[in-house]
């Protein structure tokens, strides 16, 4: 027991000599000091520095619709273009001038045209003339057939009365040469009915030609306009020049 009484004194004595003794508390002021302001709106700016790229969202390759010679650079690299802008114009002489030849192609073509016209008129009009001639021929042909046969008849009658010694034979010869002379007459007559009818059908065919020459004239303005217009519209493209 005294043991034990020993060890809790010398714990006590130990403890006691380790203590620090404590500093004294500072005092509070008697009147608090307040600072009072008025806040005020203001935008908060956050500046980030980051290292980065710029690149265009989309690219797109540009081609002229004719192949040429570069006249004029409107713009360059780098500068802000809009829709439609020329951006250069381009030169083709080559292009040119097988655009003006066209346009010469076309005024000939329409120059034939008129003069195809008028070989079809002309051509009419000699179809015309051969009908007429063929009318007149086979009018003539009825005509000395309609001599022929009254000379024929004549004949008949001074014949009889030649036998009968009533007249002279001279008188029946002067009939009989106008019998032969009418019946040349009449053969002539026929023949130029045939070669009027010629005439006619030959007319004809100048005729028809001449229409089918209207025609392939007409086809051939068709056909040199449409190639004008078509070089009209690539002279136009490099008057425009290669747009965005």
């Amino acid at each position: 027991m005294n043991q034990r009484a020993v060890a809790i004194a010398v714990i006590t004595v130990m403890a006691c000599g380790c203590s620090t003794p404590s500093k004294p508390a500072t005092p509070a002021p008697a009147k608090p000091v307040v600072a009072i302001v008025t806040p005020e709106k203001r935008d908060i700016v956050r500046v980030v520095g980051q290292p980065g790229f710029v690149d265009s969202y989309e690219r797109a390759a540009l081609y002229a619709k004719v192949s040429g010679y570069i006249e004029k650079w409107n713009v360059d690299i780098g500068d802000i273009v809009k829709k439609d802008q020329v951006l250069a114009t381009i030169f083709v002489p080559e292009l040119v001038e097988e655009h003006r030849v066209k346009q010469a192609t076309v005024e000939l073509d329409t120059v034939l045209v008129d003069q195809a016209r008028k070989v079809a008129d002309s051509a009419d009009g000699n179809l015309r003339a051969a009908i007429a001639k063929v009318s007149q021929a086979k009018a003539d042909v009825g005509r000395f057939t309609a001599e022929v046969e009254r000379w024929q008849s004549e004949v008949k009658r001074l014949s009889g009365l030649v036998q009968q010694n009533v007249i002279d034979k001279q008188v029946l010869g002067e009939s009989t040469r106008q019998l032969k002379s009418n019946e040349a007459a009449r053969d002539a007559a026929v023949s130029l009915v045939a070669v009027a009818d010629a005439q006619r059908l030959a007319s004809e065919a100048d005729l028809a030609k001449a229409r089918v020459d209207i025609k392939a004239a007409e086809t051939r303005v068709t056909v040199a306009k449409a190639e004008e217009r078509r070089l009209a519209a690539l002279v136009g493209q490099l008057a425009g020049g290669a747009s965005s």
